[in-house]
């Protein structure tokens, strides 16, 4: 059990500096051009780390609904597998939205 905490704690602290150092491109100049493309990079990479973490404590939940030995284990797992699925729906609204206002203005990204 102790490697399994340490292997979780070890991909939750890498991949949102995995997920980040892959996908943010800072624009160097000034404008609205820029403004808008790193607008879009930094909502992809913001959505793609919590969306990591989302699953993480998905994951998380599942290992601790199978280890559990009592009713209180159970709930406790399942509250987090629930909570989980719930912020990954909560991303991919936000991300959505988020999308629909930039073409709705006519941004292109």
């Amino acid at each position: 059990m102790k490697k399994i905490k340490y292997l979780i704690s070890y991909i939750t602290i890498l991949s949102p500096s995995i997920g980040m150092a892959a996908t943010i491109d800072v624009p160097k100049t000034g404008g609205p051009e820029d403004l808008n493309s790193w607008i879009g990079t930094a909502t992809t990479a913001i959505a793609g780390t919590a969306a990591a973490i989302a699953v993480v404590i998905i994951v998380i939940g599942g290992i601790q609904y199978m280890t559990a030995q009592s009713e209180e284990g159970t709930s406790a797992a399942k509250s987090r597998i629930t909570n989980g699925i719930i912020g990954l729906i909560i991303i991919a609204l936000a991300t959505g939205i988020i999308k629909f206002i930039q073409t709705s203005l006519n941004l292109q990204i």
